[in-house]
């Protein structure tokens, strides 16, 4: 299948670029070294042309994190959850991430839920002690096609519920599942260009037990299952994992995988990455750098970036815009409360074209969101439940936990035409007659 590749691109070079193919011999005649390089590499960056992952956006980040503000078209929909992610303390929904538009016309939304641990370790005293509900899980929805645009294939405005088809309890009595209470973050890579694609890779960390990030391949056509490939394991025994972000900039697949004070970078070339075989490649990732730098100095409730600090918040994300610039976007609450103003953290990003070294600014913009208690679904939620858990965390603040917030966990997705969607998940289900759900929102221009 490679080969095949390969050499039609190779023909495609050849025939329809004369000019360039005479420039190439006069550099072998001088060069030939260099000028193989040369050739390798626009052969590299041209097969990653057609790998999946590198969705840029139509304009400027600023143009969309603004967009998704007070005026955005917001989308709310319910998540079929359970009654053990239900409110309970300490126990929470840590991060969200949605897929690209499949072949048949649907999405999918994955979230991962956090469950209490028992000890100021953060971590089981013994991990068979405590039944298996009591570990963290990774849960996913199917998003039908009626709820998703046609042509961008984000969400439509309105509300709908996701069946859930995936719940994974996070026990290592299941195979390629550490026995995890934290796991932190989710993060999405097609298996495919185009409108072929059947699903993906699924990158999650493993903050406290297993303390390492896990990726695994999931296909609709089998959607209740993770099969687990490759783990990734920190260079520092005593780094708690907790970011994940995945983007193809440049021609180049960029992995971070960050906890809040150290980052480790890896880089990999689509033709090994994606190198014809049933699945991708993980040895073609090679670590670049790491930077060891507070990630989380700035203040939640801060409005201005003073130039020094950096703000990953509770989900991170890389982003590039439509000249390929590079960024990261942290998103967090403003006081932790999830009663606050929801926040992007917007940090610069460099690349070094030599060696692949990446370097994050700190924050050069800070956007502002909608708090969680300002919208309707807040009001309903805070009359119709309220006063059931009011003695425990008082009236104003459960609607904050009942309604999709960036404490809880929130990440952006963008389209093949490059269209922003910002989508935000709850901490717990709501009981809504007698169905248990958790409440997502999506927001884009």
């Amino acid at each position: 299948m490679f080969s095949k590749k390969f050499s039609r691109k190779t023909r495609t070079l050849s025939a329809g670029m004369p000019i360039l193919g005479a420039v190439l011999l006069c550099m072998m005649m001088v060069n030939p070294a260099q000028a193989a390089r040369a050739i390798v590499t626009k052969i590299a960056l041209a097969y990653g042309n057609t790998t999946p992952g590198g969705e840029k956006l139509s304009g400027s980040v600023d143009e969309a994190l603004s967009g998704a503000g007070y005026s955005a078209v917001e989308s709310f929909n319910y998540l079929d959850t359970t009654s053990s992610e239900s409110f309970e303390p300490k126990d929470h929904t840590q991060s969200i991430v949605r897929t690209h538009k499949l072949d048949d016309g649907t999405s999918r939304v994955f979230i991962s839920n956090a469950e209490n641990v028992n000890n100021e370790s953060k971590q089981w005293a013994s991990p068979f002690s405590k039944p298996t509900g009591d570990r963290g899980s990774i849960m996913g929805f199917k998003v039908p096609a009626s709820r998703l645009d046609a042509n961008s294939g984000m969400l439509k405005a309105g509300s709908a519920p996701f069946t859930r088809e995936l719940s994974q309890s996070l026990n290592n009595t299941f195979a390629g599942f550490p026995d995890e209470t934290h796991p932190s973050s989710l993060a999405w890579l097609p298996d495919s260009s185009g409108p072929g694609s059947k699903g993906g890779y699924l990158f999650a960390t493993f903050e406290y037990n297993g303390r390492s990030m896990v990726a695994y391949y999931w296909n609709r056509e089998n959607p209740y299952v993770l099969e687990n490939l490759r783990e990734f394991k920190f260079s520092s025994d005593t780094a708690l994992p907790r970011f994940v972000s995945i983007i193809k900039n440049k021609g180049m697949y960029r992995l971070m995988v960050s906890d809040s004070g150290h980052s480790e970078f890896y880089q990999a070339l689509p033709m090994e990455l994606f190198n014809g075989r049933n699945r991708i490649n993980f040895e073609a990732f090679r670590r670049t750098n790491d930077l060891n730098v507070d990630n989380n100095k700035l203040p939640a409730d801060s409005s201005t970036p003073d130039g020094s600090r950096r703000a990953f918040g509770q989900n991170v994300y890389f982003i590039q815009d439509k000249d390929e610039n590079l960024f990261l976007v942290g998103y967090q609450n403003q006081n932790e409360l999830a009663n606050g103003k929801d926040r992007a953290f917007l940090h610069p990003v460099t690349v070094d074209n030599a060696t692949g070294s990446v370097t994050v600014d700190s924050v050069s913009a800070i956007y502002n969101y909608p708090s969680p208690t300002e919208g309707p679904v807040a009001a309903m939620i805070g009359t119709s439940v309220g006063g059931l858990f009011g003695g425990i965390l008082g009236d104003k603040y459960l609607p904050g936990y009942l309604v999709p917030n960036c404490e809880a966990g929130c990440s952006h997705w963008v389209s093949p035409s490059g269209k922003f969607e910002l989508n935000k998940v709850a901490h717990y289900s709501t009981l809504f007659g007698t169905d248990w759900q958790t409440i997502i929102e999506s927001r884009h221009r």
